[in-house]
C-alpha cells in the first residue's frame, strides 16, 4: 500500500433542459496510505431539489471504566448536542490509527492512551440529524477498545472544549439502548461491542 499523501479531485456536470446545468459536483479527498481522512462533500439533485451527502471517516475508541463511558458531547455536525465515542478524523502527521486515536483523546479528554484492543470497521448511514432534518451522512472508519490513564496528561485542568466537542461526560454502560442521547456512532459501537466474546 502505497504511503504518503495525495489530494484528488473531480468536478463532473450534467446539462439540464435548454443546455443548462442541472447536476455539479466536485469532490475532494485527501489520502494516506490508501485511507481517506477528509469529509467528502457531494452535491446531488433529485426531483428538482438538491441534496448535500456527507462522508466522514475517522478512529474512535470505547473507553469504559467500572461500568462507566467515556463520552463526549458534540457541538456541531449532524450529531450535534449528542453525546459521541471520542475520536476523529486522521490529519497528516498521524503515522497510524493508534496515532490518531491517542492525539483525538489527549485533544478531547485531556488523558493519555495507555493501551487499545483490536479494531473493528463500521460503515453506516444517517438519515436524520439531531434536529431531525432529513440529511446522507454516510459515517465509516475504525474502532477499538481503549485504556487511559487514570488521570489527565500532565495533571493539568481538563482542556478547553474543542472546535467539536464541549463537555467529557461519563454515563452507564447498562442501559444505553434507552438513551436517547447517544449518538448513532456511538450506539453502533455499542451494539458491535454487546456482541464481541466476552462481553
Amino acid at each position: 500500500m502505497r504511503s504518503g499523501f495525495c489530494v484528488s479531485s473531480s468536478a463532473p456536470s450534467r446539462a439540464g433542459r435548454k443546455g443548462k446545468a442541472r447536476q455539479s459536483k466536485v469532490l475532494t479527498i485527501l489520502h494516506r496510505s490508501g485511507m481517506p481522512l477528509t469529509m467528502v462533500w457531494i452535491d446531488r439533485f433529485r426531483r428538482g431539489g438538491s441534496m448535500k451527502q456527507l462522508t466522514h471517516s475517522g478512529i474512535y475508541g470505547l473507553v469504559e471504566t467500572s461500568g462507566l463511558l467515556l463520552t463526549v458531547r458534540k457541538t456541531r455536525g449532524p450529531y450535534r448536542g449528542l453525546l459521541d465515542a471520542p475520536g476523529g478524523a486522521s490529519e497528516p502527521g498521524d503515522v497510524d490509527m493508534t496515532a490518531t486515536l491517542r492525539r483525538e483523546l489527549l485533544e478531547e479528554t485531556g488523558r493519555e492512551l495507555l493501551s487499545i484492543g483490536a479494531w473493528h470497521e463500521f460503515r453506516f448511514m444517517v438519515t436524520r440529524d439531531s434536529s431531525g432534518n432529513p440529511i446522507e451522512f454516510v459515517h465509516a472508519g475504525y474502532w477499538t477498545c481503549a485504556v487511559l490513564h487514570p488521570s489527565r496528561a500532565g495533571g493539568e485542568p481538563a482542556p478547553p472544549p474543542s472546535a467539536d466537542t464541549d463537555a467529557t461526560i461519563w454515563v452507564p454502560r447498562t442501559g444505553w439502548q434507552n438513551r436517547m442521547d447517544l449518538s448513532p456512532l456511538l450506539r453502533t459501537i455499542l451494539a458491535a461491542a454487546d456482541h464481541l466474546p466476552g462481553s
